[in-house]
């Protein structure tokens, strides 16, 4: 990873492990992990041949050091307020085709978005919605305006795919 997304997923962890002090032993699910349920049932159901891809050993370990899933994001990427999944996959009928299907919980969009063509796959993240990037072609500076999912090639490069009217497009943030 490069050092501002290692800044970025830190500041994560740190998130995550205050609320690991706050909820000491708590078993139950969050809403995100609901969604993230629901969502690999659909795919499951809509699309058998598409599965998680296997993943890099060195990237498994980084992501549970940050207390995340590779291949699972969760967010608010249609920033209606209610939780969101995405996750990364394969097709086992067409090995090294990779996509990420975004299951949102908004009732009034499509509730499977596909993002086809993407720029990496090793693995993906949440950005967060208010969080600053540089766009690697132009140059230019931004804030997030909602949650986006990082598709990263492991300590090399990525782009986050930001939501709006109804697709999804690419940032290339990280190099």
């Amino acid at each position: 990873m490069t050092r501002s997304l290692r800044r970025r997923r830190c500041a994560g962890a740190v998130a995550l492990a205050l609320l690991a002090l706050v909820l000491p032993g708590c078993a139950r699910s969050l809403p995100g992990d609901e969604v993230a349920r629901a969502c690999r049932a659909t795919v499951a159901a809509r699309w058998p041949a598409w599965q998680a891809p296997s993943v890099d050993p060195a990237v498994r370990a980084w992501s549970a050091q940050h207390g995340e899933d590779p291949t699972l994001a969760h967010g608010d990427f249609d920033d209606d307020g209610k939780p969101d999944a995405a996750l990364l996959l394969r097709s086992s009928a067409e090995p090294g085709q990779f996509k990420i299907v975004v299951c949102l919980s908004s009732p009034v969009r499509d509730k499977l978005v596909v993002i086809d063509d993407l720029y990496c796959w090793d693995g993906i993240t949440r950005m967060a919605k208010g969080d600053r990037y540089t766009d690697m072609t132009s140059f230019v500076e931004g804030v997030y305006p909602r949650d986006g999912i990082h598709a990263y090639c492991f300590e090399k490069a990525g782009a986050t795919y930001i939501f709006s009217a109804g697709v999804f497009t690419p940032i290339i943030d990280d190099d």
